[in-house]
Parts: C-alpha cells; structure tokens; sequence
C-alpha cells in the first residue's frame, strides 16, 4: 500500500540542505550524533503536513523558545537557513523548500520569511524604503515579518481559500504580522493537509488545559481504547482516566486508589497518555516523536513499541522519530517483528566537513545484521 510519504527531500530548512530521505517505510527511525538535525528533519515534516497555514509554522517555531510567537516573530526566521549577510544589513530574508512524492497530495511547499521595516497607514499600506520624514498623519514605522507560503498539489480541483474549486495545481497566500502586535488567522479547512502530531520531551509538564483538550477529542473520536491499552502496559492497575471536577482536569483510577489528578504520576504515565492521545486524532496521518524514549523505563521499551507500532498499523499512520537510545532500537526492532508487515527503516545521520547533513538508509535486514550479528552501535 503507497504510504503518505514514499520519499521526501528538505532542499532548506534551518541547518538542512538538500537532504534527500528515499525509500520511507511505515516506521522511519532517525538516528544520529547530536546537532546532525534529527529533530530539525521531525520539525521539516509538520510543517509540510500543513504548508498553508501561518500558526502551525509559529508554533514549530515557537519549540526553538526564543520568544513567544504571539507577540514577536523573532523564533520564526530560525526554521529559516540563514544567507550570508554583511553585519550592517538589519533585516533578515529567508526561504524554505520541500519536495516529497508519496499519497500526499502535496508534492513541493515553499515559504519565504522577510524581516524589515514597514509603514503602517490607516489602510494598512506596506511600503518598503521607509523615510521617516515622508510619514503622514495616521501612519507609523514598525519592524514587521513578511511571509509567503506556497504549497503546489498532484490534483487540480482542490479548495482555495476562499473554499472555491479550482483547476490549478498552486496555491500561494501572504500574511503580514507587526511585532508586539496579537496576530490571529484561522484558514479555511479547505487548504490540502496532512493529518499530522509532532510530540517533544517536554510535551510531559503541558497544562492540565491541554490533557483536557486532547482527551476530549479523544473520546469524541472513539480513541479510548488506545489510551486504556497503553495505560495498561505502564500500569497495570490503572483502570479508568476521565474528566472531573469543576476546573476540569483529568483524573486517574486504579485498583487501589480511587481517582488521582494525573499530576500525582510519573513522566512515564503522562509520556504514554500523549502517545495514545496525539496518535487516535489522526488516522491516516503522520505522527512525529522525538526521542521516543524519553521518560520511558527500560523495562517496559519493548512493549509500549509493540502497542505504538500496532496502532500505528490499525489507524493507517506513518511514524518518523528520533531517538539517542540503543535499548530503543533494539525494542523497535523486536516490536517491528512482531507485527507482520511493518516495515522499519533507520536513517544514520551524520555532519559533513562542509556543514551539510547526510543520511544513510538501513533497512531492516540490514539493520538486524549490523546490531544482532557484528554487535555495531547504529547510533
């Protein structure tokens, strides 16, 4: 069956140039040093799930935490490669290129990012070249962003914005935002996308607003069920996990406790409930984890990836994620085996002496043979 993506090329994205990941399988495992771009690669990917949409792209931005992406776009320019630029140039211009083929209608996304100085008037006028001395009564000098996105489609007769059909195979859009000014944008659904969850480390210590949120949809989605067997594989005598209390938070039941706040357990819990969370609310998706282990004991590695990499299969999901962890690898191997015609490929990244990054492809055969038969590190 032809998955989301079959292959996909970063030709510029942060520290990425032309890196080309082919032959993708259902579960895509990134390794490598640190700083060779695994997670930049994750970040590349939900961004070109959704390649339209203005506050996905501040929010993969908003993870590098530089600022916060409601008041100042100054995280934002870094998902863009950097040109050289003379040290008295103020501004700052950037672009971004992905090309993929694969069941993703989507088969190329761009978005270029300008910084400068900009005239506000009373019609919202943009004018480059600002004079200060040619300003007018009502018009101001602000320092503002500039950013246009692209995404070119396999199929014509898909939705505009404007929810209108149309026999073209692009759609461009741009979207001006001022700093220290609130901006908010929500496009139309009629924009092409990619079911798509991109889960972090510190996605553990989210507010009980967000537990709530996605356990809602959850049930809402008739996803219960993949929560419940996850909890069971952390805990076995977890019975129960609802909403409760006034405040609405999320509570936990087990065998000899009645209902705790999900803040009384341990990472692992809270790590397994995002899985299970994050994963039932796109079927047909992909889901992004970085540092699948995180959080997670040793102890119980080979059977919370035997469970992901079975829902995976059951909800039609393509996995991508990283991992530092060699007792990882070797439980999403054994996990892997396990479910019949699941297919696991591992990308070894490394930095090239010209700044760049490559990726070399192991498939499984190759991969058992290299950690089970010679005992080598594919870390």
């Amino acid at each position: 069956m032809k998955k989301q993506l079959e292959e996909i090329t970063i030709h510029s994205f942060r520290g990425i140039k032309d890196l080309e990941l082919s032959g993708l399988g259902r579960i895509n495992l990134i390794v490598g040093p640190n700083n060779s771009g695994k997670t930049s690669i994750l970040e590349a990917i939900s961004y070109y799930c959704n390649p339209m949409n203005p506050i996905k792209i501040y929010e993969i931005a908003d993870r590098i935490g530089v600022s916060n992406y409601r008041k100042n776009q100054e995280s934002l320019k870094w998902l863009f490669p950097h040109p050289d630029r003379s040290k008295d140039y103020p501004y700052f211009y950037g672009e971004i290129e992905i090309t993929s083929s694969g069941k993703y209608e989507v088969f190329k996304a761009t978005a270029s990012l300008e910084r400068r100085q900009i005239i506000y008037g009373y019609n919202e006028k943009i004018e480059q070249g600002v004079d200060n001395n040619r300003l007018v009564p009502g018009q101001e000098t602000l320092t503002g962003s500039e950013l246009n996105l692209s995404s070119f489609v396999s199929r014509p007769g898909l939705k505009s914005i404007n929810n209108i059909n149309q026999d073209t195979n692009e759609f461009h859009a741009k979207f001006v935002f001022r700093d220290n000014k609130d901006y908010q944008h929500d496009p139309d659904k009629g924009y092409h996308h990619l079911p798509c969850n991109l889960l972090s480390p510190s996605m553990t210590h989210n507010t009980d607003d967000y537990f709530v949120e996605k356990l809602s949809e959850t049930i809402k989605n008739n996803g219960i069920q993949y929560l419940m067997d996850v909890l069971k594989i952390l805990d076995p005598d977890i019975t129960d996990i609802e909403i409760m209390d006034t405040r609405a938070r999320v509570y936990i039941k087990d065998k000899k406790n009645d209902f705790s706040p999900i803040g009384i357990y341990g990472d692992g819990v809270k790590r397994g409930i995002l899985f299970a969370l994050n994963l039932s609310l796109i079927p047909g998706g992909i889901f992004l984890i970085d540092e699948i282990e995180s959080s997670l004991h040793t102890t119980v590695l080979q059977k919370v990836f035997t469970w992901l990499v079975s829902s995976c299969k059951k909800l039609g999901i393509q996995l991508f994620t990283t991992t530092h962890s060699l007792e990882a690898i070797d439980a999403i191997l054994t996990a892997t085996r396990q479910s019949k015609k699941t297919d696991i490929v591992i990308y070894r990244l490394k930095k090239d002496k010209d700044g760049t990054t490559s990726a070399k492809r192991l498939d499984t055969e190759n991969l058992s043979i290299l950690r089970n038969e010679l005992g080598s590190e594919v870390r």
